[in-house]
């Protein structure tokens, strides 16, 4: 009887826990929209992060949350100050996790079904007057009205709220890439759920929905961020570099000639049927949105023979547009199926961008490495599982 009775506290502990993290409440404040700013101070005292950090550390064992942080360099390097072997640090080898444990889901980075394109852009949204996130959105809906999965920077976000309501509203899939898009692994642990919870609270208070799914910055991930990502219900979503579907847009080479050559890399590539995938494309800004139309174009213009099915990751992956996100808010996406037809598409735009696609190699302990470009533990479906079991037992 007394382990009946603990087993039932502890399970309502865990509800009360969940209770406190979804929907998110509101913070106090936001973070700065500076990116260089790394999440500190009061901020990282605000309920929104102890109580998310603190259900974290309830589910996630001590072994992975104290897995070394690594040192920040700048932009994407880092000093890496564990065992990536060890740890399966994903810009060491490439290493992914195929399976899920008690600790992580499994990482997910293709699309298992041939032919299947998980269509994916970072680092927005952005706006410009003419090559934003917005534009490339009416651009999707003028290829046949295709969808993508976003993976969204929350101090983008919080300035742009009107382009998520589009972005939601287009039926897209709205997923995370953190507020800063900062390497995650030289971020504390309670740095790293501030990163994952504001950029939440700010997707939440646009558009009623809580993504499950997230990209890691430059892929920079290890068992500890994994750990943390999968006990605030998201997945690990990388893109398929077996094959390479990195379309290198966010290269520093801006000019007309690498835009072009981007998209013709595209067309000679990821045209033709194959096993399915998952790409790396940004709208960060006008050159990489650019990109994006002019592939874009480039489906339209294959028209009905194009042999991919150009789709959401999560509708890749086989699962309900309803399971793309652990809240759902107003506007479901329905499945699409969409391939492409005939209609012109818009022209491209090409302007100055950013640095982020690298190469990587075996590191060990205490090496300085550049990360590559650019998963729900115990949900609340879970712990009514977990109750059910524990009744059934006793």
């Amino acid at each position: 009887m007394s382990k009946f009775i603990f087993a039932v506290v502890s399970s309502q502990l865990v509800l009360s826990q969940l209770s406190n993290i979804l929907p998110p409440p509101a913070p106090l404040k936001y973070p700065s929209t500076d990116q260089s700013q790394m999440i500190s101070g009061d901020l990282l005292t605000d309920p929104l992060i102890t109580n998310a950090l603190k259900y974290v550390e309830s589910v996630v064992s001590p072994t992975i949350l104290n897995i070394k942080v690594s040192t920040y360099q700048s932009g994407s390097t880092v000093t890496y100050n564990d065992n990536p072997a060890n740890t399966c640090y994903w810009p060491n080898d490439l290493c992914v996790r195929s399976a899920e444990t008690t600790d992580y889901k499994k990482d997910v980075f293709v699309c298992p079904n041939a032919n299947d394109w998980g269509l994916t852009y970072d680092d927005g949204p952005s706006v410009d007057p003419t090559a934003g996130t917005s534009q490339l959105l009416d651009s999707l809906n003028v290829s046949n009205n295709l969808k993508a999965t976003f993976f969204i920077v929350g101090s983008n976000a919080v300035q742009f709220p009107d382009v998520l309501k589009k972005m939601h509203e287009n039926q897209h899939q709205l997923a995370s890439h953190s507020w800063s898009h900062h390497p995650l692994t030289s971020l504390t642990n309670a740095q790293v759920v501030a990163e994952i919870k504001y950029t939440e609270s700010v997707i939440y208070n646009a558009t009623g929905i809580v993504p499950s799914y997230f990209r890691p910055p430059y892929g920079d991930i290890d068992d500890r961020i994994r750990g943390i990502l999968s006990a605030l219900g998201y997945h690990n979503i990388l893109w398929t570099t077996t094959p390479p579907r990195d379309t290198q847009d966010a290269s520093s080479d801006t000019s007309p000639a690498k835009a072009a050559s981007i998209v013709q890399n595209v067309k000679d590539t990821f045209f033709p049927a194959q096993a399915g995938f998952i790409s790396l494309q940004h709208d960060t800004n006008s050159f990489t949105v650019g990109v994006g139309i002019s592939v874009l174009n480039e489906i339209t213009k294959a028209g009905p023979t194009f042999p991919l099915k150009v789709q959401p990751v999560g509708q890749c992956q086989g699962i309900t547009s309803a399971q793309w996100y652990q809240v759902a808010g107003s506007v479901v996406p329905p499945v699409n199926n969409s391939t492409t037809g005939a209609t012109p598409g818009a022209s491209t735009s090409t302007v100055s961008g950013t640095t982020e696609s690298t190469t990587g190699s075996t590191i060990t302990p205490g090496t300085t490495v550049n990360a590559k470009s650019s998963a729900s533990k115990y949900n609340f479906g879970t712990v009514l599982f977990i109750i059910s079991v524990i009744f059934t037992k006793f």
